[in-house]
């Protein structure tokens, strides 16, 4: 909580401007209504005016609308701070531990942990803290004025009703529901993640004939997220429908005590009207603590998120090669930090020199592009080292080492920007004449200037206005405009046909002169191209040469 108070410090000013605007609306309310039901049968008894009666409740009615207005407006500023200062700072703690730390999560938990667990800690500035200050205060304060201008007697059963609602209520059960809500909410965690996996691996899942294995547990993890919701549920609907019944049982006690003896009409109709409006405040109350325990749950995730050590670091040295780079792995074993006791990568040894051309190839998940991870220090081995120019890659500073190593993944990322916007990623101060380079290269050039907007072209929700080819190519002439001195290529070809990759192909061979390329796949057309070629199966590597034909068992050792 100390945490989450010094992340939101700079909205907790408008914040009690926001909880004194909701007292004030209140006090006006219940002012409002008790005035129109003593107007009710004090004009009819013709002691007061209509005129009067209209003035009074318009003056009321335009105080409490603004101070409704008020209280609103500072609330939604509350919301949107609250949730740019969360977000800010999730953020800021983790970009220097990327893409460590969210390696290590598994990708639906970390996109709920940043989405909505901070929208339900906002939900909590905006919705909670306001309810249940002006709840407690201006009942209470509303409680004591009714007992000195009415007296105990008619105002004895409404307070105690009203102490009910404010104190004994809203806690009942308030533990149930938030161990029911943690195992809510850790349910939806994990549908969130089979969801993602489902998506994200559909090619594999459809290879496998996996699709109703997968059907299956989306629809076990469905029917939990509903049983564990019922059951925090449940408590929150048992605590509505006994707070239904307060306000008619009060205002029934003040009709029956009032006329029983013999008091003014007047006051009767005011306290029996206030107590239609006094019960908003504990009703607040409620409806707030609804919220509680699911923002409490998702700020302790948040700070567990935030507050993850940072295992990878900065080294001592600033890494500035003047040309191409020799890449080495030097007994090198690797297990993922889930699953020590499976390694992925078994004393790997390879060594490429400057400007090579380097093939790795292999099926999906024998440890390809774990080895390249390495490289740019997503993680460091569990034994051995990786070298970059001769020296280990953690004594490199991690912005020029990756400044250094550009990397065109599997699964290319774009922005929802421009062409141009998504290639100034990774070089903001390119020239347009340099963009149009790179894009030669990647054989994307000729399409991009047949677009009315050229290089202004807006690429959509994850490259949406593009083809699966055109986001690949476009991808690798965004690592080719950064000018590195190593490029790792990780199954870039994938979307393309055969004649486009050769010319692709070919250009990179022009191009790549003074870099070392290092290109993942698990298909290989030529292997006479490429200086090295290396086959990695079960974690195991062996160089099998250039210029052959075939890159089966033969040549293993």
């Amino acid at each position: 909580m100390r945490w989450l108070l010094s992340v939101t410090r700079p909205v907790l000013k408008p914040l009690y401007f926001s909880v004194l605007m909701r007292a004030t609306e209140q006090i006006a309310a219940a002012a409002l209504f008790a005035f129109a039901g003593a107007a009710v049968v004090q004009t009819v008894r013709g002691r007061w005016s209509l005129v009067y009666a209209l003035a009074v409740l318009t003056v009321l009615a335009a105080v409490k609308a603004a101070a409704a207005y008020l209280e609103q407006f500072s609330g939604h500023y509350v919301a949107f701070k609250s949730l740019e200062l969360l977000r800010t700072t999730a953020f800021a703690a983790l970009w220097p531990k990327a893409p460590y730390v969210t390696g290590k999560m598994r990708t639906g938990v970390m996109l709920t942990a940043l989405t909505r667990d901070i929208d339900r800690i906002e939900v909590f500035y905006a919705h909670t803290i306001a309810p249940v200050i002006t709840g407690v205060a201006v009942t209470g304060v509303l409680a004591a004025a009714g007992i000195c201008l009415a007296g105990i007697e008619i105002t004895a059963i409404p307070v105690l009703l009203l102490f009910f609602a404010v104190f004994i209520l809203p806690p009942a059960g308030f533990g149930r529901a938030l161990r029911a809500t943690g195992r809510s909410l850790q349910a939806r965690r994990e549908l969130a993640q089979w969801l993602t996996d489902s998506v994200f691996g559909a090619e594999e899942v459809v290879g496998y004939g996996r699709e109703k294995v997968r059907f299956a547990g989306l629809r076990k993890l469905d029917l939990r997220v509903k049983d564990t919701a019922c059951a925090a549920v449940a408590v929150r609907a048992a605590r509505r429908g006994i707070g239904g019944v307060l306000p008619p049982a009060a205002m029934t006690a003040v009709i029956a005590v009032g006329v029983g003896g013999h008091r003014d009409p007047a006051l009767i109709a005011a306290l029996a009207a206030v107590c239609m409006r006094i019960f908003e405040g504990p009703r607040g109350i409620e409806d707030a603590l609804g919220g509680v325990d699911s923002a409490f749950a998702a700020a302790r995730r948040l700070y567990l998120i935030c507050h993850e050590p940072q295992v990878i670091r900065d080294g001592p040295q600033t890494f500035l090669p003047a040309g191409a780079a020799a890449v080495q792995w030097r007994d090198v074993s690797y297990a993922y930090p889930g699953a020590p006791d499976r390694p992925v990568l078994d004393r790997v040894n390879i060594q490429i020199e400057p400007g090579e051309n380097a093939l790795f190839v292999g099926h999906s998940g024998s440890g390809k592009s774990t080895l390249m991870q390495l490289l740019l220090r997503y993680d460091d081995p569990r034994a051995g080292e990786v070298l970059l120019a001769g020296r280990p890659v953690g004594e490199y500073e991690l912005d020029t080492l990756r400044r250094a190593v550009a990397f065109v993944p599997q699964r290319p990322e774009l922005l929802n920007s421009t062409i141009a916007g998504n290639m100034r990623l990774g070089a903001p101060g390119a020239g347009e004449e340099e963009m149009w380079e790179a894009l030669e290269v990647a054989q994307l050039a000729g399409e991009i200037r047949e677009m009315p907007l050229g290089l202004n072209t807006p690429t959509g929700v994850e490259g949406s206005a593009l083809s699966g080819g055109q986001v690949q190519r476009l991808c690798l002439a965004r690592a080719l405009l950064t000018k590195p001195r190593v490029i790792v290529l990780d199954e870039f070809s994938a979307n393309l046909n055969v004649e486009l990759e050769r010319k692709i192909r070919e250009n990179l061979r022009h191009w790549s002169r003074g870099v070392t390329l290092l290109e993942i796949t698990h298909r290989v057309e030529n292997p006479a191209h490429y200086d090295r070629v290396f086959r990695i199966e079960g974690g195991r590597c062996a160089r099998i040469g250039n210029g052959m034909p075939d890159i089966g068992e033969a040549g293993i050792r």
